[in-house]
């Protein structure tokens, strides 16, 4: 009888939790429609379908499954190297800002070259100096053209003792698990959202707040507490576009660096949703990394293609219309969206037109 009870109980308070969890759900997908398909995984990005193909003797993007990539005889090359935003974080394929580009040469161009891009999460310059000496050597009569794709957390010592764990394979297996999984949950993705703002240092001095204080941009911006640590990174990060320009040269190939601009240059009065939602506070830097990284390539012989001051221009027009759209994913500084990936693909055409022959 007393198990019976017992289980009564159970089955009773489990069909309670079962009602609440239905309940809060439906809230918060009335209430958080943004945070909808928030799901990823090796075949998913934000909810999009996500196909592959051998390019190069290399497993990249492709528009749709079972693609045989194009042969690449006789036509000149253009290779983008660069982290998610390459590799097209977010986005279908055909949003992806260097795919845009693509379309605009293909459409303006008598003999347009072909982009071949190397995108993976988390690569920044050191990791570029591995990948492109393969694909120079193999094609290196066709390559004219070789693209950085800088973004502000490049400048990431990742191999730091206590910032190893988020490399870690458990740790990437578990998070992995939740973007997959957790995330088709509107209700659980909410959460994760508040829960992560939560365990933020929000408030205090540069020193007090240490990490928190600018994020994953703290070298890159040199955080006051950490600029010794920040200018050791900058120097090792000049040395690897010394090394990627050196090679370029003896393969008589043209280097160029693309920013790749961040949400705050962009929208610089808060129209974003979630916007700057975990309080970095940019009084801390000591570098100005967008200056210091101009001063490297001139110093260099390095072309710059900058796209913020256009994409800034065009979010402002929006603004003053008031039809505001946003560049960016909600609660996501880095990473832009479709529409800003057109005014990127458009900017880099401009800059690029005349250039690849």
């Amino acid at each position: 009888m007393k198990i019976m009870c017992s289980l009564k109980v159970v089955l009773i308070n489990l069909a309670a939790l079962i009602v609440l969890m239905l309940f809060l759900e439906l809230v918060c997908r009335a209430f958080y429609p943004e945070f909808k398909n928030n799901i990823f995984n090796e075949y998913m990005t934000n909810g999009k379908k996500v196909h592959y193909a051998e390019y190069f003797g290399d497993r990249r993007r492709s528009p749709y499954e079972g693609l045989e990539s194009e042969p690449y005889d006789n036509r000149n090359l253009i290779l983008i190297f660069g982290d998610s935003i390459t590799w097209g974080y977010g986005l279908d394929y055909e949003d992806i800002y260097w795919v845009k580009l693509q379309r605009l040469m293909d459409l303006y161009q008598a003999k347009p070259p072909r982009i071949v891009p190397s995108g993976c999460s988390a690569n920044n310059v050191q990791d570029i100096e591995k990948l492109i000496s393969n694909v120079l050597n193999d094609y290196q009569n066709q390559v004219k053209i070789a693209i950085y794709q800088f973004n502000f957390n490049d400048i990431y010592p990742y191999a730091r003792e206590e910032l190893k764990q988020t490399h870690e394979k458990w740790f990437k297996k578990i998070s992995e698990w939740r973007y997959s999984n957790m995330n088709k949950s509107v209700f659980l993705r909410v959460l994760q959202h508040y829960l992560g703002e939560l365990r933020r240092i929000k408030s205090g001095s540069c020193e007090a707040r240490g990490i928190d204080a600018l994020g994953v941009y703290s070298w890159t911006f040199g955080s006051s507490f950490l600029k010794g640590e920040s200018e050791k990174l900058w120097e090792e990060f000049e040395d690897s576009i010394i090394y990627l320009k050196s090679a370029m040269d003896k393969k008589h190939v043209k280097f160029i660096i693309f920013v790749s601009p961040l949400l705050y240059d962009v929208d610089t009065e808060g129209q974003h949703p979630y916007y700057n939602y975990l309080n970095y506070d940019f009084s801390c830097a000591t570098v100005s990394p967008k200056q210091r990284l101009l001063d490297i390539a001139k110093k260099h012989g390095i072309e710059v293609i900058d796209p913020t001051d256009y994409l800034k221009a065009s979010f402002e027009r929006r603004v003053k219309a008031g039809n505001i759209v946003p560049y960016y994913f909600n609660a996501d500084e880095n990473h832009f969206n479709e529409v800003a990936s057109e005014y990127i693909a458009e900017y880099m055409m401009s800059r690029l037109a005349g250039t690849n022959n």
